[in-house]
């Protein structure tokens, strides 16, 4: 995980020392499936499974530009 996930987890009272790899942050669940490289690279930063990377970077969740 690079400085900047850590730092996002931390900053959401995520102690990412205490997931195991492998797993997801926000579901728990097993993050072994990823839909595509960048999907798995994601992990790499947030740590998140693709479930949760779906839902979070869904349209409905994106904030539109000003």
């Amino acid at each position: 995980m690079n400085k900047f996930g850590e730092h996002f987890l931390k900053l959401n009272g995520i102690d990412p020392d205490q997931i195991p790899w492998g797993f997801c942050v926000l579901c728990g669940k097993e993050a072994s499936h990823f839909d595509d490289e960048a999907s798995r690279r994601e992990y790499n930063i947030s740590r998140m499974c693709q479930e949760c990377q779906d839902e979070a970077f869904s349209e409905e969740n994106i904030l539109p530009e000003d």
